[in-house]
């Protein structure tokens, strides 16, 4: 059997991709088991929960052979001990509120339906908050920052964001982000940022807009694709080690080609990359120190 190198590459994609989701699979998994352990606390009472907890986590697949899976099972506890005590510090309740609800008219004619989990208002210290037993949380800190812009627009008494997850990096196992609004986001100017936004989603439904990192930025600062900054942003990334952790390697494989990603339906998809930089463009503002990385919607 003759094998191309074509055909090498698309045994290479599987490989990794295969890999990839075993990975993933692995890390659900566990976030699973430390939320069912949360969940079957009660009054946060971990130590309680954990008889509860053990015959159905010993019974799941969840777990790895028996001489292995006590590891695991210590691993779930510790990671539910250092996310509920850090959200406990930072005035999370043990148990989440109700949603608000409430509508928001833009200026086009068209609204904007909320329903917001997890608000705790207050004149000085008010927030919105998600807990998080997995790694990756790149989707909560922008949810969390779109629900933010949407709390200051209707005038809720909200502060700052946090998402507060498991952080295999860091032997304390725990990561709280707080995200905050740049002061000089008002109200008028959330609403024209979710008003642009809100047009971003429509498009995104039908065409994928895919970011490939610091790409959809270099795109949003030039407004074309056409621009060696663009080219330049998007081989760093393909060509770099998170590149293959990434969704977009899901999507486009190993070796995406630049005018295969960006240039059908370029106009449009310029126009939603537009939108999410300059609508909820999201910096870190300083290291990571201490389980904690504070964000800035700038």
């Amino acid at each position: 059997m003759v094998f191309p190198d074509s055909f090498v590459g698309v045994l290479v994609d599987a490989a990794i991709g295969r890999r990839h989701r075993a990975l993933e699979y692995a890390r659900l998994e566990l976030a699973n088991l430390v939320k069912a352990l949360v969940e079957a606390s009660p009054n946060g009472d971990l130590e309680a929960g954990r008889a509860v907890w053990m015959p159905s986590a010993e019974a799941s697949d969840a777990l790895p052979v028996a001489p292995f899976a006590k590891s695991q099972i210590d691993l779930a506890f510790d990671i539910a001990n250092a996310v509920r005590g850090e959200a406990t510090r930072r005035g999370v309740p043990k148990s989440d509120p109700d949603p608000i609800e409430f509508s928001l008219a833009l200026t086009d004619g068209t609204a904007i339906v909320c329903n917001i989990p997890n608000v705790i208002e207050s004149a000085t210290d008010g927030f919105v908050y998600a807990i998080s037993y997995h790694s990756k949380s790149t989707k909560e800190i922008i949810r969390q920052s779109v629900r933010l812009l949407a709390l200051c627009a209707t005038g809720k008494l909200v502060q700052k964001a946090y998402v507060i997850q498991m952080d295999d990096k860091n032997k304390s196992l725990v990561l709280v982000n707080e995200i905050e609004l740049s002061p000089e986001i008002s109200a008028e100017e959330a609403l024209r940022r979710l008003l642009e936004l809100s047009k971003a989603a429509h498009i995104a439904r039908d065409i994928p807009c895919a970011k490939f990192d610091k790409t959809g930025q270099a795109i949003a600062e030039v407004g074309t694709i056409n621009d060696d900054s663009v080219i330049d942003a998007f081989e760093t990334f393909v060509d770099g080690f998170s590149y293959e952790r990434s969704a977009e390697f899901v999507v486009y494989g190993a070796d995406p080609v630049f005018e295969h990603v960006f240039a059908d339906n370029s106009d449009k998809k310029i126009e939603v990359l537009t939108a999410l930089v300059q609508g909820c463009n999201l910096e870190k503002d300083g290291k990571k120190k201490d389980s904690y990385q504070h964000w800035v919607v700038k």
